[in-house]
């Protein structure tokens, strides 16, 4: 996967996260929840995948490719990205609180099964 592919993936859990800010209200926010009403346009946010949209890498290729202190930074930092060529993504900005259950929700997809 190059570079762009990688920026695009960070870009699509950035601005989704922060279309949710909007409708957070400041209580507590559902990763999962977040990931499947924003995110699952583009990714496949509870699988292996294949992702809707091919270039969008499903949540548990991001969760195991990307250490969370690495993502975490890259959507606090706001992220502009490109799809495809007639897909641009704009300028994000993330609320602390967005990024944390995005990121532990993340987190968890790679989490060990307890049984």
């Amino acid at each position: 996967m190059n570079h762009l592919a990688h920026v695009v993936c960070f870009g699509c859990l950035g601005l989704l996260c922060l279309a949710a800010s909007a409708s957070a209200g400041g209580t507590d926010i559902d990763g999962a929840e977040l990931a499947d009403r924003l995110c699952a346009r583009c990714h496949d946010t509870r699988g292996p995948g294949p992702s809707p949209v091919a270039e969008a890498p499903p949540f548990q290729t991001v969760a195991t490719r990307w250490p969370p202190d690495f993502l975490a930074e890259a959507l606090a930092e706001g992220i502009t990205v490109r799809h495809a060529e007639d897909t641009i993504m704009p300028p994000i900005e993330l609320h602390p609180d967005e990024i944390s259950a995005l990121i532990s929700y993340l987190e968890d997809l790679t989490a060990p099964v307890v049984d």
